[in-house]
Formats: structure tokens, sequence, C-alpha cells
């Protein structure tokens, strides 16, 4: 549910407001991305996202 309402996310939102709405819940989580090489874990949504779609997926990560 909590991913279903981020996905469903569509049109413009040019303050953010309606992305942040969505996706508070799933941040609230507090979930990680680890590396396989047992590297720094990186917190979703405040170091990187990550995007699956099918069986692809996708890390976007921004510098800390």
């Amino acid at each position: 549910m909590l991913v279903k309402s981020w996905a469903d996310l569509r049109g413009p939102d040019p303050d953010g407001s309606r992305t942040a709405q969505a996706i508070k819940p799933i941040m609230d989580l507090g979930l990680a991305l680890v590396p396989e090489d047992e590297g720094r874990p990186m917190a979703l949504f405040k170091e990187c996202i990550v995007r699956i779609y099918g069986d692809t997926a996708r890390v976007r990560c921004w510098p800390q």
C-alpha cells in the first residue's frame, strides 16, 4: 500500500507537497540500501532512491 501510493502519484507537483505526502510513510520506515560488498548502508530517500520496474532496478544516489 505504501509503495502503491507513491507509484500512483501523477501529474505536476510544483511545490513537491504531493510527493512529500506520498513518500513520508515510506521514509518513516527508516529503510536502508546495503551494498553487496558490505559497504556503508545508504538511507533511502535521504541518500538514494531505488526504482523497480518489473525485473529491473535502478538506484540513484547523491553526494552527502
